[in-house]
């Protein structure tokens, strides 16, 4: 069966997700939320700043992404 164009896959999609979060915790880990930008998160996950707002409509809503990931990481020690 022939993928049709424009459809993505949800692994790849799920993949770009996961490199962005990844480069958004060191991002903010290191710049804190006003210090972080979105444009060296999207050079650090291999991607174009379109690409993160695709995602992420915001740099709260990331930011939120983030901090609920790590929270819930650490409720799950």
């Amino acid at each position: 069966m022939m993928k049709r164009p424009g459809k993505k896959s949800p692994i790849r999609s799920t993949n770009k997700r996961r490199k962005i979060l990844s480069a958004a915790e060191r991002e903010f880990a290191d710049y804190g939320f006003s210090g972080a930008r979105m444009k060296i998160i999207a050079k650090a996950a291999g991607l174009d700043k379109a690409t993160i707002y695709h995602y992420f409509k915001t740099r709260e809503e990331l930011y939120d992404t983030v901090l609920k990931d790590a929270i819930n990481s650490f409720i799950a020690l």
